[in-house]
C-alpha cells in the first residue's frame, strides 16, 4: 500500500528533523511512503526551519503552516483531511518509532483494519518518582489496549487509519482528545481497530510534576469533554484490573503514581480546550 505520514508539530525542532529523516530513509517492505505532512500549528522554535530544509532533501515532505496555535486537533483534523493515500499513520513528533513500526501498521491495514495502534516503549532517562509514575500510566495504557477496549485507548502517538473509514470527519470546536474521538467514530460504523504489539515506538517519561500534571488532566478534560457528547470511557472494573495487575508487575512504579494521580486530579485544568499547555521535559531527541 501507499501510505501517508501526518506529523501534527508545536515547538518541536529538537526533533522532528531525526523523526523526518528516520521516516524518509527507511524500507518498508510491499509499502510505499508517498508522502510525510508536518503540520506547523504556529511553531515559535525552530521547526519551521527545520522542516524547510529537509524538504529540499526529500521530496516526500511537505510542510502546511499555521498562523498562530489552535492545537493538536486542529492540526490533525487538516493533516487527515489533505492526506493523500488511503493508508494513513499519524505520528506525534516527540517519539521515535523503532524500525518496522511504520510498516507494522500498513501490515495490519492491509490486512483489513480499519485502525492500528502502535505498543509504547516508555524511556525513563533518570529515576525519579515522576518518571516513573509516567511510565506506570504507559504500562497500564498497553495493558488496556490488549483488551476490549481498544478503541478507547487507540492513543495518538502512532496510529494508523484508512482514509476510507474516516469518511467526512469533522472534530467539535475545541476537541482535546482528537484520537479517542477518531477511534469512536470509527467503532460506531462497525470498522475494527487492531493492536499491533511489533508496532513499537519510544516515547519519553514526563520528569517534573508540572508536566505530569499537564498531561494527566489533559486526559481526564478529554474524556470529560467527550463524555458530554456521548462518548463513554471504558467500564472502571476494567481500568482498575488493568492498573491492580500492572501494579502487581511494577510496585515501585505503582506506589509514585497513586501519589502523583491523586495529586494532579485535585489541581485545576490549565485550560479547557485544544491549545493545552506543552510538556516540556517529554520533548527533544532520543
Amino acid at each position: 500500500m501507499r501510505f501517508s505520514v501526518v506529523i501534527p508539530a508545536y515547538n518541536e525542532a529538537s526533533s522532528i528533523g531525526a523523526l523526518l529523516e528516520s521516516i524518509c530513509a527507511a524500507s518498508y517492505g510491499s509499502h510505499a511512503l508517498a508522502e510525510a505532512m508536518v503540520y506547523d500549528d504556529g511553531s515559535t522554535d525552530g521547526t519551521a526551519t527545520t522542516v524547510s530544509g529537509l524538504i529540499e532533501r526529500f521530496a516526500a515532505i511537505r510542510m502546511i503552516r499555521g498562523e498562530r496555535r489552535m492545537g493538536c486537533a486542529t492540526a490533525v483534523e487538516t493533516l487527515l483531511r489533505e492526506a493523500a493515500n488511503e493508508a494513513i499513520v499519524k505520528i506525534n513528533a516527540d517519539i521515535a518509532p523503532d524500525a518496522g513500526a511504520l510498516e507494522h501498521l500498513v501490515d495490519a491495514l492491509d490486512a483489513g483494519a480499519a485502525c492500528a495502534v502502535g505498543a509504547a516503549n516508555p524511556i525513563v532517562s533518570r529515576a525519579s518518582m515522576v518518571s516513573l509514575a509516567s511510565a506506570f500510566s504507559f504500562e497500564t495504557v498497553e495493558r488496556l489496549k490488549r483488551g476490549p477496549h481498544l478503541y478507547r485507548y487507540a492513543t495518538g502517538h502512532l496510529v494508523a487509519y484508512r482514509r476510507s473509514v474516516l469518511g467526512d470527519l469533522n472534530f467539535p470546536a475545541a476537541l482535546i482528545n482528537d484520537d479517542r474521538y477518531t477511534a469512536e467514530q470509527i467503532a460506531r460504523s462497525g470498522g475494527r481497530c487492531a493492536y499491533v504489539p511489533a508496532a513499537r515506538y519510544r516515547v519519553k517519561t514526563a520528569a517534573n510534576a508540572l508536566d505530569y500534571w499537564r498531561i494527566s488532566r489533559r486526559v481526564l478534560e478529554g474524556e470529560r469533554q467527550l463524555e458530554r457528547i456521548g462518548i463513554t470511557r471504558a467500564p472502571l472494573s476494567s481500568v482498575l484490573s488493568a492498573v491492580a495487575v500492572t501494579a502487581l508487575r511494577r510496585p515501585l512504579r505503582a506506589l509514585p503514581w497513586a501519589a502523583l494521580y491523586i495529586w494532579s486530579s485535585l489541581r485545576s485544568s490549565p485550560t479547557r480546550d485544544s491549545r493545552w499547555p506543552i510538556a516540556t521535559s517529554t520533548k527533544g531527541a532520543f
